[in-house]
């Protein structure tokens, strides 16, 4: 399943086990929780005719368990799979990363909420 645009994704989030979801990055790792960052846009077209068509966006997972359903609930939407990245000793918390696509439309935009 692909999503159709930013809202559809964040509907998605809503059906996962996620204390939070959060467009950008905070001073402390809260447990269970989604930080997405914009990445770069997908466009087509060519010289100065180009139009966007949707956006990469990275996704960090903070999880107390390091087999919790939510990283593979979500690998199967990611551009290259959900990838463990560390164990944060400070906040005890495992770290994943991942890459996903999202296509351009619909009313809602990160940047907006």
């Amino acid at each position: 399943m692909a999503f159709d645009d930013y809202e559809d994704f964040l509907n998605f989030t809503e059906t996962l086990d996620l204390k939070d979801v959060i467009f950008g990055v905070k001073k402390e790792i809260i447990p269970n929780t989604l930080y997405i960052s914009l990445s770069e846009p997908k466009t087509v077209g060519s010289d100065d005719f180009k139009f966007t068509i949707g956006y990469i966006f990275d996704l960090v997972l903070s999880a107390t368990d390091v087999d919790t359903s939510v990283v593979s609930e979500l690998s199967d939407y990611m551009v290259e799979g959900f990838s463990y990245q560390t164990w944060d000793e400070s906040s005890r918390l495992y770290v994943y990363s991942g890459r996903i696509y999202i296509p351009d439309g619909g009313d809602v935009r990160p940047w907006q909420n």
